[in-house]
């Protein structure tokens, strides 16, 4: 077989695994059920383990992180004078943790 053919055939090995694998869709915030957790079956295989790289405390939680550009956004609400505390956007460097 040609070198030509050899690189016909893998490509269409990879086009027809392709299209026989199924992903769920993520319709909404937090996906399907809303509550963070994926269903399919052998994605873990594909994916490396998460590390935790450093962590920051930003108060209680009260939103997701976006990172763009190098910095690594979310909120956090801490208890103040009163009863409301207070509410912070936190702008962090997404390599060190380090706050902007």
């Amino acid at each position: 077989m040609s070198l030509h053919g050899t690189r016909f055939l893998t490509a269409m090995l990879w086009l027809g695994l392709g299209a026989t694998g199924r992903a769920d869709d993520w319709p909404q915030w937090l996906g399907p059920r809303r509550n963070s957790i994926s269903v399919e079956r052998g994605a873990d295989r594909l994916l490396p383990t998460p590390k935790r790289i450093w962590t920051n405390a930003v108060g209680l939680g009260c939103s997701s992180v976006v990172v763009s550009q190098g910095r690594a956004f979310t909120l956090g609400h801490v208890k103040g004078e009163g009863k409301r505390g207070l509410d912070t956007v936190h702008a962090l460097d997404a390599f060190t943790g380090r706050i902007l």
